[in-house]
C-alpha cells in the first residue's frame, strides 16, 4: 500500500514519462508488447486549467508499474485554454493515469514544507485517496473494442 509521501513521487512519474524517460518493467507485470489486439486511441480530456502552464500525464498498465513508478507512456502539453484533449495509442487492457498541472512550468511538482503538492493534480476516474494517492484499482479503466474517453479534472 502506498503512503502519502509516495504521492509526490508518483505524480513526479508523470514528469519523467512526459519527458520521454525510458523505464524498466517490473518482472511480475506483463509488458504491453505481450498484450494482444490492435492499439486503440485513448482520448483524455483535461479540464480545470488556466491559460498558462503545462499538463503532464503518465499512463500505467498495472498496479505493479504504478507502485514502481514506471509508466508505460507519458504526455506533456502546454495549456492553451481551460481544457484540452491528449491522445494515447494503447493496446486493449486495463490502464490508469496520473497527472499534474505544472502551472509555473518549472518542470517540478511544487510542494509545501510537508511534501503535499501545491499544484493541481488528478487521476483517471477523478479518483482521490484519503491519505495519499488512490490505488490502481480506483484509477483503473478498461480499453477494449469500445475505448472510453477519459476526463480528468485538475480543479
Amino acid at each position: 500500500m502506498m503512503r502519502s509521501s509516495h504521492l509526490g513521487r508518483l505524480l513526479a512519474a508523470s514528469l519523467l514519462a512526459a519527458a520521454g524517460c525510458q523505464t524498466s518493467t517490473p518482472a511480475e507485470a506483463p509488458m504491453a508488447s505481450e498484450r494482444v489486439g490492435p492499439d486503440r486511441e485513448l482520448r483524455v480530456r483535461v479540464v480545470g486549467l488556466e491559460s498558462a502552464g503545462a499538463v503532464r500525464l503518465a499512463l500505467f498498465e498495472s498496479e505493479a508499474h504504478m507502485e514502481a513508478e514506471q509508466p508505460f507512456a507519458g504526455s506533456f502539453q502546454k495549456a492553451s485554454g481551460t481544457e484540452m484533449t491528449l491522445v494515447f495509442e494503447v493496446p486493449e487492457g486495463v490502464w490508469g493515469i496520473t497527472g499534474f498541472y505544472d502551472k509555473n512550468e518549472n518542470g517540478v511538482l511544487d510542494t509545501n514544507l510537508v511534501g503535499m503538492p501545491t499544484e493541481p493534480y488528478a487521476f483517471s476516474n477523478n479518483a482521490r485517496g484519503e491519505f495519499g494517492p488512490p490505488s490502481f484499482e480506483q484509477i483503473a479503466f478498461e480499453v477494449g473494442k469500445e475505448t472510453p474517453e477519459m476526463e480528468m479534472d485538475f480543479r
